[in-house]
């Protein structure tokens, strides 16, 4: 009984030992077989998924640029608009902006009028965008000779940085009034806000600047459907792509400096200074420190990303965006990079 239950062992041992190594063999031709597909894949020139651009002259945004006609480049409030604007202003050669929608969500319909206005139209197209619209229009409606660039910029520090601007600009410098009396007190060095009417009137409804909608579900629909020439670009690398659109939109800017506007210097140069003060404590804090502190809690707190879908996407996308040595990223035509996402 005990030699026919090692001879069962031994046997069992053995068939186990054959399909394992029959598993190996197979797992090995599987990864064989997925390698030389991708190796195809990249032979046959055919997209993969997206790809990291070089901004360097000569380099691949460069004759990406050079392979397209019309150029439309779209971003959020606070992610280098008022340079990349200034920018297609000179280039163009406009004194005008053109809108494609403004910061309390009203859309502007300037297409219709831009074709009959003038004989030249311009080459490039810069906007500010609030939601997603935008973005779906061009989607949908540009030619296989249009670019789309975006500029991205994390949505935390943007936040950030566009409630300092309602705050500071708009209602200190700029004297914007809101209807429930958040400037406390203001002279040349000091505008002192109320914290708790701030945070209950301006940043948790979202005014103006501070609103952004753009990544949606049904925008990263549209895109996954239509399959647009985009590329992403970090909004602190737009200064070398001015070079690249300079070249072939306006080569009278390519030896130029670079347009800046709107800039940390220049807010660093501002005399006056905006400070709140805190609603339980007998104190003011300067506005810089304030969202330093707390700009990690705002979201969550306020439920900023309240229509906020597909964030996994855009996190994705962020992801892959700085992992580029030059922060800007193509996707290629026909990819399933939006399905991947």
């Amino acid at each position: 009984m005990f030699l026919t239950s090692i001879i069962l062992a031994t046997v069992l041992y053995g068939e186990i030992y054959h399909l394992s190594l029959l598993l190996k063999v197979d797992v090995e031709n599987i990864e064989k077989n997925q390698n030389n597909m991708a190796v195809s894949r990249v032979l046959d020139n055919e997209p993969t998924g997206a790809e990291c651009m070089s901004l360097d002259l000569e380099g691949s945004m460069d004759t990406i640029i050079d392979n397209h006609e019309q150029v439309f480049i779209l971003m959020p409030p606070k992610a280098a608009g008022t340079t990349v604007k200034g920018f297609t202003n000179q280039c163009t050669k406009r004194d005008d902006t053109i809108h494609l929608v403004n910061f309390e969500d009203h859309h502007v319909n300037q297409r219709e009028p831009l074709l009959t206005r003038e004989y030249d139209v311009p080459s490039i197209i810069s906007s500010h965008m609030t939601d997603d619209q935008p973005l779906i229009d061009i989607a949908q409606h540009s030619s296989s000779k249009t670019l789309l660039i975006y500029i991205h910029r994390d949505e935390t520090d943007r936040m950030a940085s566009a409630i300092h601007m309602v705050l500071f600009v708009w209602m200190c410098e700029r004297n914007l009034v809101y209807e429930h009396g958040e400037v406390i007190t203001k002279n040349n060095t000091h505008c002192i806000l109320d914290e708790d009417l701030v945070v209950q009137h301006i940043i948790k409804k979202r005014k103006s600047e501070i609103r952004q909608d753009i990544f949606t579900c049904k925008a990263y629909e549209a895109l996954e459907q239509h399959h647009p020439n985009l590329v992403f670009i970090h909004y602190k690398q737009f200064n070398k792509l001015q070079k690249l659109l300079a070249k072939k939109h306006c080569p009278e800017l390519l030896d130029g400096p670079a347009i800046e506007k709107n800039t940390e210097k220049d807010k660093e140069n501002k005399n006056m200074k905006a400070y709140l003060k805190l609603k339980n404590e007998d104190k003011i804090v300067p506005l810089v420190d304030w969202l330093q502190k707390k700009k990690h809690l705002l979201e969550w707190s306020l439920e900023l990303n309240r229509n906020a879908d597909c964030q996994a996407k855009t996190k994705h996308m962020q992801n892959e965006l700085l992992s580029c040595e030059d922060e800007t990223l193509r996707v290629m035509d026909g990819s399933t990079w939006y399905k991947q996402l």
